[in-house]
């Protein structure tokens, strides 16, 4: 049986199950972890069948954002379905790439797996992506088109996977589709729009092949939430061209981290990179086991928590006043909390709200990624001393002056601001050694985990 982690990206379940729960950062799917934001008055109506007509508009928005006719362009739930179908629609003999997405060789049966350098036997179907999963390489259209005037000589296919591909709208074939080529495309919609969960993406080929994949498909391919959703991000161009440029301004930043920790990172799509490595398998176990020492680890104290906070939160409270926008403001504020009035679990999910939206502040996405866990790990101390009596409101009134400081943007008065904040919660919550227990104790209450401070010692990752 097949390494669940290796099969496909995504699955989570399985990483919990081997490294334990908490919260996760996907890095295993090439997804936009900034998706299109969708519309509160997107309106969609799941009670009657969906209209055809929205397919229609559907299929047209998505065409316009290819390039191609929107006769040339049929909607599937999701482009690996439309993988899956391709055997039995196209039929024949077929190679693939590899390395290369896993779907591909299945898309046929007994399809030829072959190296890029390798000629294509005959008059066999060629299927690769283009840019390559998992190693990114990017071929230019000039190549396609070499590509395709081979195969198409030879009396076969040439069907090019572009599920990555959005942002490299210079390189994609798309635009050559039409009823007198030997061409096929497939697009994905959740990659780049950061929504994978609607089951989306589509088939790009001449209009025969394309009605034989609508016969098998039936009359309602599409739910009415992909249908509204679909064609209302196709249609946002500015969305689409800030995301092009974000995105590729993220991919440098991640590299550089990567080549900090001596990491070489391969391959051209912004939305994943390939790193090799000599013992691959040690090294992402490792990084997972990372996870599992933060969240679970009795050797993780809080006085190990604070100086990683002060090593991170003070610096970063100065990026974000010197960057920060409105929206990061409105953000921030709704994230504080009454100590008067609300309750536990609303100020422990409020305390990491305000502290993950300091970090959005910044402009540099890295800060959330880094800081995302502290806010959700395990330690293995009891907090039994007393604290002040004022100590929540103090907590309240740090919270609220930070957020004074970002406001004017005064860059020295927030780090101050926060390192200040640190300090205090440092010395209110001292753990005498004398305290420390290797049991659990009786009160659940005393016992910190997931951040979730006793109501003695609610502050936690404030």
């Amino acid at each position: 049986m097949s390494d669940p982690l290796l099969h496909h990206g995504g699955n989570l379940a399985a990483a919990r199950a081997r490294y334990g729960d908490g919260p996760w950062l996907d890095l295993s799917t090439g997804i936009n972890p900034l998706p299109w934001p969708v519309p509160c008055d997107l309106d969609i109506d799941l009670g009657p069948l969906p209209d055809p007509s929205l397919l229609v508009d559907l299929e047209a928005a998505a065409a316009a954002h290819f390039g191609v006719a929107p006769d040339h362009v049929c909607a599937v739930p999701g482009s690996e379905m439309g993988l899956r179908l391709l055997g039995p629609v196209l039929g024949g003999r077929a190679c693939h790439h590899v390395p290369g997405y896993r779907t591909h060789g299945a898309a046929f049966a007994d399809s030829q797996p072959l190296s890029a350098d390798n000629p294509v036997p005959g008059d066999a179907a060629l299927l690769f992506a283009n840019p390559n999963n998992p190693c990114g390489t990017l071929h230019d259209r000039a190549a396609l088109e070499t590509l395709l005037a081979e195969r198409t000589t030879a009396g076969g296919w040439l069907i090019v996977d572009e599920a990555f591909a959005d942002a490299h709208p210079e390189a994609s074939i798309a635009p050559l589709v039409d009823d007198a080529r030997r061409l096929i495309v497939f697009r994905s919609f959740g990659k780049f729009f950061g929504l994978a969960g609607v089951r989306l993406g589509f088939v790009l080929a001449p209009r025969p092949i394309l009605a034989r994949y609508r016969a098998l498909l039936g009359d309602w391919p599409i739910d009415a939430t992909a249908l509204a959703i679909g064609t209302r991000a196709y249609r946002d161009r500015a969305w689409i061209e800030a995301t092009r440029t974000s995105l590729a301004a993220r991919a440098s930043t991640f590299d550089g981290l990567l080549e900090v920790h001596g990491l070489m990172p391969e391959g051209k799509s912004p939305l994943f990179r390939l790193v090799s490595h000599p013992d691959a398998e040690q090294l992402a176990d490792g990084l997972a086991a990372g996870f599992t020492l933060l969240t679970k680890s009795a050797d993780v104290g809080l006085a190990d928590l604070l100086e990683l906070r002060r090593a991170l939160e003070v610096p970063a409270a100065g990026l974000a006043a010197a960057r920060r926008t409105e929206e990061n403001l409105i953000e921030i504020r709704s994230a504080l909390f009454d100590p008067d009035v609300d309750d536990f679990d609303t100020m422990m999910a409020a305390h990491a709200a305000f502290h993950m939206a300091v970090a959005k502040a910044t402009g540099n996405p890295l800060f959330e990624l880094v800081v995302r866990p502290l806010y959700h790990a395990k330690y293995g101390e009891d907090v039994t001393v007393n604290l002040p009596a004022d100590y929540w409101e103090r907590i309240d009134a740090d919270h609220r002056g930070l957020l004074d400081c970002l406001a004017a943007r005064d860059v020295e008065a927030a780090r101050r601001a926060a390192r200040s904040h640190l300090d205090y919660v440092g010395v209110s919550t001292e753990v005498p050694m004398t305290t420390r227990s290797v049991d659990a104790p009786s009160a659940p209450s005393q016992l910190i985990a997931n951040g979730a401070w006793p109501p003695s010692c609610r502050h936690g990752c404030k």
